[in-house]
């Protein structure tokens, strides 16, 4: 009769085993103890946790005061049902965190291919770092080992005929993880510029760095920052979101470093988008504007990586 019973046990013959029911002791759920909880008692807890968690996505907008694109932004929900099934397969004593989803915006960036970028979302903690590049070649690489030792990945808008001249400049950019935009080819005042001209000037720069780099720029910024429809439509006809700033360090003037920094002190918030040139007071500015970046809780980033949504 023994014999029989402790067959009748055996694994391969047991049915699947069932999901706890009760928390495991010492289990927190972002810090907060819920060991010893049912299972409803533990789905009261998270669903009053994704009402604090939940964001609404905001949809992509136009700023009225500028045109340029106010970027859509995700959202963001709490998946109850896995963040239940976790905590209670969760180990005594260990700490799981909320599962999140991301709540997409109705209205992406797409539905303004016209609107200029000159900043983020500040909701987003991130700030955008530009290098506008049609001289500077000297102090391209202390900049780039910089950026290196920083782990910051920027934008660089590269001018065409330069590029033809400094090809491994523009491929060591590319692998370094650096974004590549174009900045036209011969730094034309493109405002009383023909539609063709302007079209001429933005294709061949790209043909130029797809040739470098093996991808298409997606993103175009103007010489001389000058922006009217017909760039606009141009850039957009073309495939190019055109990209200006919100936060000059008018770094090409030939001012030190300290006056740079307290500059960019001065007008960087989080959203912002930096400009900037290979110049060598930026060179000796630049790690003390990443490190204020640092200080203020933000990300430096690409400008494509700071109006997605995501």
């Amino acid at each position: 009769m023994t014999a029989m019973a402790v067959a009748g046990c055996r694994s391969d013959t047991a049915g699947p085993a069932r999901p706890p029911t009760t928390v495991a002791a010492g289990v927190r759920l972002a810090g907060r103890p819920v060991g010893g909880l049912s299972r409803a008692e533990l789905t009261s807890v998270v669903q009053e946790g994704a009402a604090r968690l939940y964001r609404a996505p905001l949809d992509a907008t136009v700023d009225p005061a500028t045109g340029g694109l106010w970027p859509a932004l995700a959202g963001q929900s709490v998946d109850v049902e896995e963040t239940c099934r976790r905590v209670l397969a969760a180990p005594p004593g260990t700490n799981v965190d909320y599962v999140l989803t991301a709540v997409p915006p109705a209205v992406d960036n797409a539905a303004f291919p016209l609107a200029p970028v000159y900043r983020g979302r500040p909701e987003k903690s991130e700030v955008a770092l530009t290098i506008n590049v049609a001289w500077g070649q000297d102090y391209l690489p202390a900049l780039l080992r910089i950026l290196k030792e920083h782990k910051v990945h920027v934008t660089f808008f590269v001018q065409g005929d330069w590029a033809e001249k400094f090809p491994r400049l523009v491929e060591q950019m590319a692998a370094d993880g650096h974004e590549i935009g174009s900045h036209g080819y011969s730094h034309p005042h493109m405002a009383v510029m023909s539609n063709a001209e302007i079209a001429a000037e933005i294709s061949r720069t790209g043909t130029i760095l797809k040739s470098i780099t093996g991808k298409e720029p997606s993103l175009f910024a103007p010489p001389y920052g000058e922006l009217t429809r017909q760039i606009l439509f141009t850039a957009a006809r073309l495939g190019y979101r055109t990209s200006l700033w919100s936060c000059d360090t008018i770094d090409w003037r030939g001012e030190p470093p300290d006056v740079i920094l307290a500059r960019f002190q001065k007008r960087v918030t989080a959203g912002a988008i930096v400009l900037m040139h290979p110049t060598p007071a930026t060179v000796q500015a630049l790690p003390s504007m990443l490190n204020y970046i640092e200080k203020q809780g933000w990300t430096p980033v690409t400008v494509t990586k700071l109006i997605s949504p995501y």
